[in-house]
């Protein structure tokens, strides 16, 4: 900080300019949250909540479909497992908070990384990728349960093909785009091209 009368620098640890003597600036009080609030998640809370959550989803799946009286249990009148609600139950979990955390990753992104602002959005693509996976999945069984005709699980097939193709080829675009100027960063320690 500087000497509001004199403009000298003042380290710190001084209460006194070193030249004029007069008393150093009070530094600015920090700002007051109220009680009980929380400051915000950037990136890396987001990634650490996220996985905790996907790692104890399936933890509790493993635990549920391990029991004995819900391994053998069905659902009566239409003999439906209680397995495959359990797993169709996690998927659905597991993709909410993908999509919100690829979201997360497309907000925060530029601001943790103001060097390489659009990388999030293949590192978003693999994300939706990764919840398109548990989709299929969890739907999967139901699917096979409920209609015998393969021509349902062949449509389910087709549509996230033509959105994994979609989410992809997107992704690849934006890498075709940024790939050179991301590496002459690395390269070149982050300072842009002229």
């Amino acid at each position: 900080m500087n000497c509001t009368h004199c403009g000298s620098y003042i380290t710190p640890e001084n209460r006194f300019c070193p030249n004029c003597g007069m008393a150093a600036p009070l530094p600015a009080p920090e700002p007051v949250r109220p009680a009980g609030s929380l400051p915000k998640p950037g990136l890396g809370m987001a990634t650490a909540q996220m996985l905790v959550a996907i790692f104890s989803i399936w933890i509790v799946k493993a635990i549920l479909n391990g029991l004995a009286f819900i391994r053998t249990f069905n659902i009566p009148q239409i003999n439906l497992p209680v397995t495959m609600l359990v797993d169709a139950l996690a998927a659905i979990v597991i993709i909410v908070i993908l999509v919100r955390y690829a979201r997360t990753v497309a907000l925060f992104w530029p601001q943790r990384f103001p060097a390489y602002p659009q990388m999030g959005a293949p590192l978003a693509a693999v994300i939706y990728l990764i919840a398109i996976s548990q989709l299929y999945q969890g739907a999967e069984g139901l699917i096979n349960f409920f209609f015998v005709d393969e021509l349902v699980l062949t449509i389910v097939k087709a549509v996230l093909l033509i959105a994994t193709l979609v989410i992809i080829v997107r992704a690849a675009q934006v890498t075709y785009k940024y790939l050179p100027v991301w590496i002459y960063k690395v390269v070149n320690g982050s300072k842009d091209p002229d």
